[in-house]
């Protein structure tokens, strides 16, 4: 059974476009529709109601060095741990 998540109400930032008040439903951590119109799901979803709310692509840094005390030079487990977590909570989700 697949992990479904449906995002309503949202404004979603495409690469050329903007939607009001869009539906985003994501499928095994992929997404699999982004609609303008409301997606008709009943069974196996988890709801988050977006109003208010931004939904836009996760950013990408090709250069950097650490954050939260750690460095990438640290050449440990730990530091790149402690990277990765903290890096997604300001939109970055991958470096």
């Amino acid at each position: 059974m697949a992990k479904r998540i449906l995002i309503e109400n949202a404004r979603l930032f495409l690469q050329t476009d903007t939607i009001e008040n869009g539906y985003l439903l994501i499928e095994d951590g992929k997404i699999v529709t982004i609609s303008k119109e409301q997606i008709d799901i009943t069974k196996n979803v988890y709801r988050i109601d977006g109003t208010g709310k931004n939904v836009l692509p996760g950013f990408i840094d090709m250069h950097i060095h650490g954050t939260k005390g750690a460095d990438v030079m640290d050449a440990t487990e730990t530091a790149l741990d402690t990277i990765a977590t903290a890096l997604p909570k300001s939109g970055t989700t991958s470096f």
